[in-house]
């Protein structure tokens, strides 16, 4: 069963400097920390009591963290009642919680996956570059006879842009060969019935 505890990060401050307080998550003989956004000096935590002493927003701060402590104690018997809980390592366990403390933050971190997992496909659509050396021709060339910049070209050859489908038929036609050797197949050739 995993178990959290709030803790005082001193490791890497400076006598007189504030504190970052985590949440520490033991579970499975490892520990992964949830950084908050509470700052305090080593003299306004009581370790023992895991609150907030000698601090002008005391009450507040107190308030926040029992608050944090219920939502994560919560999510810790969730995922316990589900069975979730045997299969993940503390990193996984940190990495759930932080997205339900964090909605927002999980929702951008989604959005980025999904531009990086776009632009992973995108490196991958078309194979200009490998049929213009295979048929000796230069993007410079391609560029000219489109009448495009030859920086448009060499994003295509790259990957970084792809071009629309009527100049990826003028591509085709300006190399002579199938459109479709222009592009990178998404599943081998026979299951294609080719």
């Amino acid at each position: 069963m995993a178990n959290s505890r709030f803790f005082l990060d001193t490791r890497r401050t400076k006598d007189g400097s504030t504190s970052l307080l985590k949440v520490a998550i033991a579970h499975q003989g490892q520990t992964a920390y949830i950084p908050l956004d509470t700052r305090l000096l080593s003299s306004q935590w009581d370790a023992d009591k895991a609150e907030v002493i000698n601090h002008p927003d005391m009450k507040f701060l107190n308030i926040r963290i029992r608050g944090i402590r219920c939502q994560v104690d919560k999510m810790l018997l969730l995922l316990a009642d589900s069975g979730q809980l045997a299969r993940m390592t503390a990193l996984d366990v940190k990495s759930h919680i932080e997205d339900e403390l964090h909605p927002e933050k999980a929702e951008e971190k989604k959005r980025k996956l999904e531009k990086e997992l776009i632009e992973t496909k995108m490196e991958r659509i078309n194979r200009i570059k490998a049929v213009l050396a295979e048929t000796e021709r230069t993007s410079k060339w391609l560029a000219e006879q489109l009448d495009k910049d030859p920086a448009t070209v060499s994003k295509w050859c790259t990957n970084t842009s792809q071009p629309d489908l009527y100049t990826l038929t003028r591509v085709a036609e300006l190399l002579d060969v199938d459109i479709r050797s222009l592009l990178r197949p998404t599943k081998p050739m026979n299951a294609l019935g080719l």
